[in-house]
């Protein structure tokens, strides 16, 4: 395993007669199909990383916001993270949307006031980005705990059943 190449130019000292266009494209296409072959499970494992349920307790916490939202976000954060439907995101941006979805009713109207100010101070992300992120959660079919609970309990038959 010594003479194992590590870059794109070591791989192409050692490929005769292929374009260097046709190298980077079957690289590209080797790294998008090894994306979609691994479940999101396996694609969030990372050594030392934090969790996005984690980052909500710690913030709620310091926010002062009542256990019953903080157990909310938590749910919302995990399904989130399971599902996919935000990888490659930041955990803190994760938890900053879920907290915004565990703060809002069914209207969109918040259930407890909450400044902007604080908010983006919290998770330190705009509110523009949440609230995009959040948007994200949302068409995800995450739109409150209960749904968070059902998406999980799907996820976790997928999983069974392979």
């Amino acid at each position: 395993m010594m003479n194992t190449a590590k870059s794109v130019a070591d791989i192409y000292y050692h490929c005769n007669g292929i374009d260097k266009r046709e190298l980077r494209t079957a690289i590209k296409r080797i790294i998008k199909h090894k994306k979609k072959t691994l479940s999101p499970e396996l694609r969030s494992l990372r050594k030392g990383s934090i969790k996005a349920a984690q980052i909500v307790e710690e913030k709620a916490n310091m926010m002062s916001l009542s256990p019953r939202i903080v157990r909310e976000a938590m749910k919302i954060a995990e399904a989130a993270t399971r599902c996919g439907c935000l990888e490659g995101k930041k955990p803190s941006t994760i938890a900053g949307a879920s907290l915004l979805i565990a703060l809002e009713d069914e209207k969109g109207n918040m259930k407890v006031i909450v400044k902007d100010e604080l908010l983006e101070g919290a998770f330190g992300i705009t509110k523009a980005t949440i609230s995009q992120r959040a948007k994200t959660i949302r068409e995800a079919g995450i739109v409150d705990a209960e749904a968070a609970i059902k998406k999980l309990d799907s996820l976790a038959q997928t999983i069974k059943k392979k």
